[in-house]
């Protein structure tokens, strides 16, 4: 049975009306001709209702928000949009003899090539895997994730390797889940997964993806909007020969990852800042805008104070509607001082009074966070205004150079003390923090809090602490859903002189939260050996983020953390777990053909999947598309099969796709098309 496109839309979204082809069957025996099938999947919504993320307003009027002294200046637009595609399979390595060094608030410096070591590679802790810490102190004990008859938060889903050492240092790792794809993304580039771990867009350096040869690009933060099924990304720009510093923004046209993508290009000088460049910045979405904030360092030799900036860009963006946005310049603290590293806390629900909030904290101690609010037209400005608020929360201190890890001459540097992500939900903000538990570099712990912005003070906190030479660093947090009292997960790195781990990526379970610690502290990858990559100023730096994400369309909460490979090279490593105790979700992923191949025309080929967790009630059917209607073309076959014997059509096109599908009698509970087109010739 062949489907004709209903509605003229671009080829990568590969999306149908549903309404209009969906055929209204009962699920017949297996063998069934393709005559019979349901009508093709459409790309996915969000699994949960977009009125379910809409808040209710409470019964009592909330407190008023003092006003920022200063008002955002709006700008009606910046430069034209460009639309650029991700179409190449192939990663693009950089050689480690091209080692470049990101230097927050200082010019960029070219390192020597990685020491190697005579350590025996193999020497890793998947061959002989650590003891279990006991807790001492009173700290947190750390434990092996072990199998478990049946799933509880915290246990696993899956992982699998995500980018490798690129040559740049550090990686400041984030990640973002949607409803098809991974998306990891590195100080130099990204690559995209889908959710069974296979590889769907090789490493891809910014330059190629912007196509932007004269600007240095570093420091990208990406986000998975559930309101408006999209990803959002922000990356910096910069050339120090030039002084000149951009910023781009990049919006997914639709839930493929792989599909096309609109961004602009925004100028970070604005406001006078010409003698200024923008670092260590941030992004969130919700319904009403775009936001992001950052640093602003003096160039080398300008003597430029160093201030904040917030950005609030229109929600036409999504759209790829015009991208007026609005900022705010010199952001402080109520005693004058600079307010380092704003976060922008990405939104899970949206707010009743269509406000958006950012936190941050002092960069080196203290015991306050800064607790921001925006409202107002993101779009024309009207009303805009920003508020800040003070909250006491316990005392914190930067951790800096004083990591021990075994075997090393030179210890981690652990970070200053800001906020790495921050998740706001249903008038609560979550964020997390490294501290120097003792202030003396004897060990280091992660503060994690929950913020009412309402009455503007801790609801809940808890410090995971360490026991003496270890230390927690670099966390991301993810909290599942839109119920800020449903469990939240925190990824980190994890090292310890005594245990003889060196740097590793772990994560901590809050399945109590808020009333206590609850929740399993695991490792699930351990390093290898230790790290010693010193940049220009003596510092062997592990790395500014880590990435924390939510799966809308699983429930599953998701982290991708750095830890130490051989030779003084990072590596990473993707990591699904339970959010609620739910089992994997279905998902399956296209392996032949999914381009770009080249087919002969007639001849006969094997379509090949993967799939996980697939319902015995199901059956699987496989769909083409050659670039003018849809055919299905396989009868109904068992949940077990992993492939079909396929007669190539003989009509050439260079538009093929296959889509592979589970139906359950009512609906799709899972399904994949080719990441890229395939001819037959």
């Amino acid at each position: 049975m062949k489907y004709k496109r209903m509605i003229p839309t671009p080829k990568s979204l590969h999306t149908w009306t549903a309404a209009a082809l969906l055929v209204s069957l009962t699920l017949p025996a297996f063998g069934q001709g393709p005559a019979d099938v349901p009508s093709p999947p459409a790309d996915p919504a969000p699994t949960v209702a977009p009125e379910l993320f809409q808040e209710d307003p409470p019964s009592f009027p909330p407190p008023e928000w003092p006003k920022h002294p200063e008002p955002p200046v709006g700008f009606p637009g910046d430069e034209p949009r460009i639309t650029r595609v991700i179409t190449l399979p192939e990663p693009e390595p950089i050689p480690a003899s091209q080692t470049r060094s990101h230097i927050q608030g200082d010019d960029e410096v070219t390192l020597e090539p990685p020491r190697l070591k005579s350590q025996d590679p193999l020497n890793r802790w998947e061959v002989s895997p650590p003891p279990v810490l006991e807790p001492e102190n009173g700290g947190d004990s750390l434990l092996l994730n072990l199998s478990k008859a049946a799933l509880t938060p915290g246990d696993h889903i899956r992982e699998f390797d995500g980018i490798e050492h690129t040559g740049w240092i550090p990686p400041d790792t984030v990640m973002a889940v949607g409803s098809q794809h991974v998306v990891e993304a590195v100080n130099s580039g990204l690559a995209v997964y889908n959710k069974l771990g296979t590889e769907a867009q090789g490493y891809r350096s910014f330059d190629s993806f912007f196509g932007s040869p004269n600007l240095t690009l570093f420091d990208p933060k990406i986000v998975w909007s559930p309101f408006h099924n999209k990803f959002a990304m922000l990356v910096l720009a910069r050339n120090t020969n030039t002084e000149e510093s951009r910023f781009y923004v990049a919006i997914s046209q639709s839930p493929n990852a792989l599909g096309d993508w609109w961004y602009w290009s925004f100028n970070a000088e604005s406001l006078g800042d010409q003698d200024r460049w923008l670092d260590f910045a941030s992004i969130g979405a919700d319904p009403y805008g775009v936001y992001v904030t950052g640093n602003m360092y003096g160039w080398s030799g300008s003597g430029a104070s160093s201030l904040s900036k917030l950005w609030a860009i229109s929600p036409q963006v999504f759209s790829g509607g015009p991208a007026n946005n609005w900022v705010w310049r010199n952001l402080e603290w109520s005693d004058g001082s600079w307010a380092r590293s704003p976060e922008v806390a990405h939104a899970h629900t949206a707010a009743f009074d269509e406000a958006t909030f950012l936190v941050n904290t002092h960069q080196y101690s203290g015991s306050e966070a800064l607790l921001w609010r925006i409202v107002g037209d993101r779009h024309s400005g009207a009303g805009l205004f920003l508020s800040r608020y003070e909250v006491d929360i316990d005392d914190y201190d930067a951790l800096g150079g004083n990591v021990n890890q075994p075997g090393a001459v030179d210890d981690l540097d652990g970070g200053k003390a800001s906020v790495g992500n921050a998740i706001y939900a249903n008038r609560s903000v979550f964020f997390s923090l490294s501290t120097d538990v003792n202030d003396d570099g004897t060990r280091g712990g992660l503060r994690t809090y929950r913020v009412s912005v309402d009455t503007r003070n801790i609801l809940w906190s808890h410090l995971l602490n360490p026991g003496a030479g270890r230390y927690y660093m670099y966390p991301a947090l993810a909290l599942r859903g839109w119920s800020p009292d449903n469990n939240i997960a925190v990824f980190y790195t994890y090292t310890s002189d005594p245990e003889g781990y060196h740097p590793s990526a772990g994560y901590k379970v809050y399945d109590q939260q808020p009333a206590g610690s609850g929740g399993a502290n695991y490792l699930y990858q351990m390093g290898w050996d230790e790290y010693e990559n010193l940049d220009s100023k003596g510092r062997n730096r592990w790395g500014d983020y880590s990435g924390a994400s939510y799966d809308w369309q699983c429930g599953h909460l998701w982290g991708a953390i750095e830890y130490a490979g051989n030779n003084d090279e990072w590596r990473t490593r993707i990591k699904a777990i339970s959010g609620n105790g739910e089992n994997p979700c279905p998902t399956v992923g296209v392996v032949f053909p999914n381009g770009p191949d080249e087919i002969t025309i007639g001849s006969t080929h094997q379509v090949q999947w993967d799939a996980t967790q697939v319902p015995p009630n199901t059956s699987i059917v496989v769909f083409y598309d050659d670039g003018r209607s849809v055919e299905a073309i396989s009868p109904f076959l068992p949940p077990t099969a992993r492939s079909f014997t396929w007669e190539v059509p003989k009509e050439r096109t260079n538009n093929g796709r296959i889509s592979v599908a589970a139906w359950d009698g009512e609906r799709f509970v899972m399904w994949d098309w080719s990441d890229f087109e395939f001819s037959i010739r």
